[in-house]
């Protein structure tokens, strides 16, 4: 019989501990805290030592009911990474994947082992960077938790079915890939996982972006994780009247229903829309005024968040899909949801603008899935005990 024990507690000499016997040994550990942290292994620990307030924050469930806080409310948190150089200065890439904190807690801690967030991962086909070393410019992220500017945890690339080299081949000809980090700040300690993931080019090519590759990256880790299609344009996608094809920063857009007729393009620059005598007027420094007849309807006021959303989290109509992966011998269940008014669907702020947009579509689409993540099967012999197998 398989164990998750076998490589620290039995030996070819001795016969495997009975069920009995690991339920045993699991609740002396529980039960004695001061000695299983004192415990040590030749090799990684079949369990993780977890303090009450981190207990705690793993079972909590006092977070949104979507499984995470908007990072815009507090600390000043964005939605866009931050770069140390773009050109122009200032620009990020769309934190367009979410793992919700209300997945299993094993698969909201970062490991390999146990069925935590790195196995997951493989069970999408990511792995780790190429033979442990990173080639790219770090990022950090601002999830409006408490911590600030943080750097990416860890950068994870396709692996092509090969979850040992395969990360190379990314790196080498291109591929999905994407950065992440844990929303869990003094001031939001969801326990969420943030995702920035895009399709980059070959590393001959500069691993830039390729045309539509934020919206395509996220739609593909969807689709590894639920076995669903996707068209290109997503179908979901909704390009207008959205609000924030006009500015990423806090603006006010008086009768919102007027502007139906505006396009999204990364050139829109000091964008002022008005309500006069029946008809609206756009104007940037490169495009010529538009005039529309505005609907009859009231006039309303939206302000958009630091990254072009309307702050309105929203489920997207159609948009969730359920599917299973496995890895390892665990199986999880994936229901991811796309939702809307964290991001704008504009090209405002957003790295690669003129590689990335497609046929006159900004280069993001508004939308991010959220994922929901459940284990629904563990290896043969694995006696579970709270979240973790022994």
């Amino acid at each position: 019989m398989k164990t998750c024990l076998s490589r620290h507690f039995s030996s070819s000499s001795s016969p495997a501990p009975s069920n009995h016997l690991r339920l045993a040994r699991a609740l002396a550990i529980i039960a004695l805290p001061s000695v299983s942290a004192s415990l040590s292994f030749s090799s990684s620990p079949p369990f993780i030592h977890y303090s009450r307030s981190e207990t705690h924050a793993l079972q909590r469930r006092d977070i949104p009911e979507y499984g995470f806080y908007d990072p815009h409310l507090l600390d000043n948190g964005h939605m866009l990474t931050e770069i140390p150089v773009t050109y122009p200065m200032g620009l990020g890439e769309p934190l367009n994947v979410i793992i919700s904190a209300r997945s299993d807690p094993a698969v909201l801690q970062d490991r390999e082992d146990q069925g935590g967030l790195r196995n997951y991962f493989l069970s999408l086909q990511f792995s780790g960077e190429c033979l442990g070393q990173s080639l790219g410019t770090e990022q950090a992220a601002n999830l409006g938790d408490g911590n600030g500017s943080r750097n990416e945890t860890a950068v994870m690339r396709h692996n092509y079915g090969d979850p040992y080299l395969g990360s190379c081949k990314e790196t080498i000809e291109g591929g999905n890939h994407f950065r992440y980090w844990t929303q869990n700040g003094k001031d939001a300690n969801s326990g969420a996982i943030f995702m920035a993931a895009s399709v980059e080019l070959p590393i001959a090519q500069g691993h830039d972006i390729i045309r539509n590759g934020y919206n395509l990256a996220r739609d593909w880790i969807v689709a590894n994780a639920t076995h669903a299609n996707f068209a290109n344009p997503n179908p979901l996608s909704v390009y207008t009247p959205d609000p924030a094809v006009v500015s990423a920063s806090s603006v006010s857009i008086e009768s919102v229903s007027s502007i139906q007729a505006i396009q999204a393009t990364s050139t829109l620059t000091n964008v002022t829309v008005t309500d006069s005598l029946g008809a609206v007027m756009v104007m940037t420094s490169t495009i010529t005024p538009t005039l529309t007849t505005p609907a009859a309807t009231p006039t309303q006021s939206i302000t958009l968040n630091r990254s072009g959303g309307t702050g309105e989290i929203r489920a997207v109509n159609g948009g969730i899909f359920v599917g299973n992966t496995a890895y390892n011998g665990w199986t999880y269940e994936t229901t991811a949801i796309y939702m809307t008014g964290l991001l704008g669907n504009s090209s405002v702020g957003v790295n690669h603008p003129v590689t990335v947009e497609e046929d006159g579509r900004p280069a993001m689409d508004g939308l991010v899935a959220v994922l929901t993540v459940k284990v629904v099967g563990q290896p043969e012999g694995c006696v579970k005990i709270l979240f973790w197998c022994f």
